[in-house]
C-alpha cells in the first residue's frame, strides 16, 4: 500500500453544550483536540457552542495541540465561560499549526490559577475577531496571556473587565500582535495590556484605556484613543453588563456618553479573514 501524501482530517462540532467535564491531571476538561502527528493536516470547525463549567489542569473547557503546521481551529459563535484550570482557564492553544480564529465568540468568567484566565496561547498565530473577553482571571494574563506567539491579530473586539491584565505578552522581540477597531479598557485596576519583548502595533480606531507598559510600537495611529495612567488620562470605554442586547452570546453594549460611540473604523467591520463585512437589510412585503 502507498502512503497517503497529502493525508487530512476534519472535526465540526455544532450547536451543543457541554458542561461538568474534569481531567484534573490532563487537559480539556470540556473538549480536547490532539493533532499528534506531524503528518495529518486536521482542520477542526467549533460552531454554536456553549462550552461552560468545566476544569482541568490545563484548559478547562478547550485544549488545542496541533502540530501540523497546516491545521488549524475556528470557533464561531460560541460561548466559552466559567470554566477554571491552572493554566487556560477558558482555553488553551499551543504547538504552532496554521492558527487558531475565534469570531463572533464570547469568553467570559473563566479562571486559571497562574496564567490565562480566558485565553492561554503559546507558540501559535491567533487571530480574535467580533468577540468579547470579559470578566476572566488569572495572577498574569486574566483575559489573554500569549507566550511566545507568532503573529496575531485582534480586530473589533472588546477586552474588558479582567483581572490580571487584559492582554499580557511575553513573547520574543520578532513577533507583533496587530490590534484594530477593538476596545481594551476597563479590565480590574486598568491593567490593560503589558507586553515584554513582542510589540503591538495599532492598525487604527483602537480605545485603550490605559497603555502605560503596553509598548504600541509606533504610538496611537488614526482613530486611536489612548488613555495613560501615569499621566492621569485613563480612557473609560462606559460599557453595559454583559448581557444579551439582540445576539445570540452575550456582549458589552455602549453606554450613553461612551467614547466608543461612532469611534469606529468608519470602512466597517471585518470577519476573521480580514474581508470587510457587509450589512443585510431584510425587506418584507
Amino acid at each position: 500500500m502507498q502512503p497517503l501524501l497529502n493525508p487530512t482530517a476534519s472535526l465540526t462540532m455544532e450547536n451543543l453544550e457541554i458542561t461538568g467535564g474534569d481531567e484534573a491531571a490532563d487537559s480539556g476538561g470540556g473538549i480536547y483536540i490532539y493533532n499528534a502527528s506531524g503528518v495529518v493536516t486536521l482542520t477542526a470547525v467549533l460552531q454554536n457552542l456553549k462550552v461552560t463549567n468545566n476544569s482541568a489542569r490545563s484548559a478547562g473547557g478547550i485544549s488545542s495541540s496541533l502540530s501540523n503546521p497546516s491545521s488549524r481551529m475556528t470557533i464561531e459563535n460560541s460561548t466559552i465561560s466559567d470554566n477554571t484550570a491552572d493554566y487556560g482557564g477558558g482555553l488553551s492553544v499551543n504547538e504552532g499549526g496554521a492558527g487558531t480564529i475565534i469570531s463572533s465568540s464570547t469568553i467570559s468568567g473563566n479562571t486559571a490559577t497562574y496564567q490565562g484566565g480566558g485565553l492561554y496561547q503559546i507558540a501559535s498565530r491567533f487571530r480574535l475577531s467580533n468577540s468579547t473577553v470579559s470578566g476572566n482571571s488569572a495572577p498574569t494574563g486574566g483575559g489573554i496571556y500569549y507566550r511566545a506567539v507568532a503573529t496575531s491579530y485582534i480586530s473589533s473586539s472588546t477586552i474588558t473587565k479582567n483581572s490580571g491584565y487584559g492582554i499580557y505578552a511575553v513573547t520574543g522581540i520578532a513577533d507583533f500582535i496587530y490590534v484594530h477597531d477593538s476596545i481594551i479598557a476597563g479590565n480590574i485596576g486598568n491593567n490593560d495590556c503589558y507586553a515584554l519583548y513582542s510589540i503591538l502595533v495599532s492598525h487604527g480606531y483602537n480605545l485603550v484605556g490605559n497603555v502605560d507598559g503596553d509598548n504600541f510600537g509606533g504610538g496611537p495611529t488614526t482613530g486611536d484613543q489612548f488613555g495613560s495612567r501615569a499621566s492621569g488620562t485613563i480612557v473609560h470605554p462606559f460599557l453595559s453588563t454583559l448581557g444579551y442586547y439582540g445576539g445570540r452570546i452575550e456582549t458589552h453594549r455602549l453606554k450613553l456618553g461612551s467614547p466608543a460611540i461612532d469611534a469606529g473604523d468608519p470602512a466597517g467591520c471585518t470577519d476573521a479573514d480580514g474581508v470587510l463585512l457587509t450589512p443585510v437589510v431584510w425587506r418584507s412585503g
